[in-house]
């Protein structure tokens, strides 16, 4: 998944990639914040127009950030397997629907 999305290098290296570290804790961050606002989405507005403006100059598109919940959405229903429902993926489309 991460190496079809972002240019941090093979697959091996990237499990020791420092930078991919930091930015995997920083989306973890991000999705945490939207899931524990979503019952209050005017308070994502200004966290989510600064990631888009922060992701500008590495030339994100909106379509990157649907590609990424795309990709997000599959690894978890990969890990998951039969436990991962219907009702859950709603829920995830849903979170990602609100970032994109």
């Amino acid at each position: 998944m991460t190496q079809d999305l972002f240019s941090f290098g093979k697959a091996k290296k990237m499990q020791t990639n420092k930078a991919l570290k930091d930015h995997a804790s920083k989306v973890v961050k991000v999705l945490d914040k939207v899931v524990s606002n979503l019952h209050q989405v005017h308070k994502l507005t200004n966290p989510l127009e600064k990631l888009g403006k922060d992701h500008i100059p590495f030339k994100v598109q909106p379509s990157h950030y649907e590609a990424f919940g795309a990709a997000f959405i599959r690894a978890i229903e990969d890990k998951l397997g039969l436990d991962f429902t219907p009702d859950l993926r709603k829920s995830w489309e849903l979170m990602f629907s609100i970032i994109q």
